[in-house]
């Protein structure tokens, strides 16, 4: 009886799974990342029932499409004002102690629209200056939790963190809608503000609970404006970030 070759047999074994597939899940080793992974979740699904409700209530308020573009612009012009400026506050201080402060300032906001809906004193201009306290909250918060990443899970895991996260938003971006437009149905707009509200509590209280070494963090020797412009300065002389930088914007 022949000998099966040996370059017959090894194409026939199945091939081993890739390192970065079996890695894929290394951030949840860091007991830090954890908590802000499942708090996460519970945050931004109740950030897409708040969505959701809110276009409704605007729209219902003044029964225009273009309120509903105005309140969009609120919430989203402050943070592509102050994005360039963000970035470099969450290079110089704590960024756990901005993201407990941004969460904070957006679980306030949640509650406050929930107080004037359940009032039935409610107006659009509520609604604006709101959404542009969420934008100004944004602009710090997206940065720093983008920084924290690698302060959780350190650099060897940070593919996975940021692979992870980027699962979280988008799963949330799916379910949380679905969600919200139940509640709405269920039991109205001022619960789905109040839901939204209450979801910060499970990242406000993981970011509180986690433990981590601090940083250290260098002694800024130039003004944040000089920092800014070092970073314009290096997107000059690297096309390849600039269309990365309007994308983001």
């Amino acid at each position: 009886m022949r000998p099966v070759p040996t370059e017959l047999i090894s194409k026939s074994l199945p091939e081993p799974a890739p390192t970065h597939q079996i890695r894929a899940l290394e951030a949840f080793k860091s007991p830090a990342y954890r908590y802000f992974f499942g708090g996460q979740i519970i945050s931004l699904t109740g950030t897409w029932v708040q969505n959701v409700a809110q276009q409704i209530v605007v729209y219902q308020m003044t029964g225009s499409e273009l309120a509903l573009g105005l309140v969009a612009c609120a919430q989203g012009l402050p943070a592509f004002i102050l994005a360039p400026v963000s970035g470099v506050i969450a290079e110089r201080f704590s960024r756990r102690r901005i993201l407990i402060g941004t969460q904070i300032t957006m679980m306030l906001r949640a509650l406050i629209m929930a107080l004037l809906h359940f009032s039935g004193v409610l107006q659009i201009w509520h609604v604006m200056l709101l959404s542009v306290g969420l934008g100004v909250a944004n602009a710090l918060d997206a940065p720093a939790r983008l920084a924290f990443i690698s302060e959780m899970v350190g650099k060897e895991a940070l593919p996975s963190g940021i692979v992870l996260n980027s699962i979280m938003f988008n799963a949330a971006r799916i379910v949380g809608p679905a969600f919200g437009g139940l509640v709405l149905r269920w039991v109205g707009p001022s619960w789905c503000f109040l839901f939204n509200g209450l979801s910060f509590l499970a990242v406000i209280a993981g970011l509180i609970l986690m433990h981590l070494t601090p940083l250290p963090h260098k002694r800024a020797t130039t003004s944040v404006i000089t920092q800014f412009r070092e970073g314009l300065s290096f997107s000059r002389f690297h096309p390849e970030i600039a269309p990365l930088l309007i994308l983001s914007a």
